[in-house]
């Protein structure tokens, strides 16, 4: 009688750990876990990823502008007259001085090579495809150049 009285005392119920009950229990758990787990992938992880996106951005338009940058003096050192392709003010000169780092183009944040397209009106176009990587697109995958920047676009 004394060891059942320190079960009740203890509030320990036999029955309780009934191999039915503790699958039961188990059941519970891994389903309430697996509606977290859904709620989680639906609301907090697409707000991350454009989070992610957005932050990309600022790289992207100090990038432009940067080769920009590389692409005026170039003009300036050489009256007037604008770089070919990008890979010129990657490569460095007689005295070791190139426009942009030293080696390769640039690559945009998604792992591409930024773009460059010059024209005969002595202008030019600084670009990436953002994203996606190809002409063209809109939201998170819309092109994005150095007239945007400069007309306030971005």
């Amino acid at each position: 009688m004394d060891s059942r009285v320190s079960e009740v005392d203890s509030g320990l119920d036999p029955d309780s750990r009934s191999p039915k009950k503790v699958l039961a229990a188990v059941t519970l758990a891994v389903l309430l876990g697996a509606v977290l787990l859904g709620l989680f992938t639906t609301f907090v992880l697409p707000r991350f990823f454009e989070e992610l996106f957005t932050t990309r951005c600022p790289v992207v338009e100090s990038d432009i502008l940067a080769i920009s940058s590389a692409v005026d003096q170039y003009g300036r050192d050489n009256d007037g007259e604008l770089p070919g392709s990008l890979d010129v003010l990657v490569q460095p000169d007689e005295g070791g001085f190139s426009y942009l780092r030293p080696g390769t183009v640039p690559r945009d944040p998604w792992g591409h090579e930024y773009g460059y397209e010059p024209n005969d009106t002595h202008d030019y176009r600084v670009f990436t495809y953002s994203s996606d990587g190809v002409p063209g697109g809109e939201g998170k995958a819309r092109d994005i150049d150095n007239l945007m920047l400069r007309r306030g676009e971005f």
